[in-house]
């Protein structure tokens, strides 16, 4: 909520506290599921990436339209699944194992 309002104030330049922290252990557990280091952190930089684009798209929403702002949070979680599909088919394409080596997991 507290980027919310720094967007509808007008401040544009701001961290998220927790968003690096959460991203970097869903990158973490993506390893362990046996995702190849690359492919998890690739997915974690397309995450982060979307999240800010979306995050500004929805601040409209915040406060006045409920509705909206739940129906454009629901258009970008499958446009992010989207994307993320179509990434990993791409990397196994492209990049089968990239710089993945055998001990070298992210961590």
């Amino acid at each position: 909520a507290h980027a919310y309002e720094l967007l509808k104030r007008g401040v544009h330049q701001f961290k998220r506290d927790t968003l690096g922290s959460a991203i970097d252990l869903g990158v973490d557990a993506l390893c362990s599921l046996g995702f190849h280091a690359h492919r998890a952190v690739r997915a974690g930089q397309i995450f982060k990436q979307h999240e800010d684009t979306s995050l500004r798209a929805m601040a409209v929403h915040y406060g006045t339209d409920e509705a909206g702002h739940i129906s454009m949070a629901r258009q970008h979680i499958q446009n992010l699944e989207r994307v993320l599909q179509g990434d990993r088919r791409t990397s196994k394409e492209t990049q089968p194992d990239a710089w993945d080596s055998a001990g070298q997991k992210r961590g």
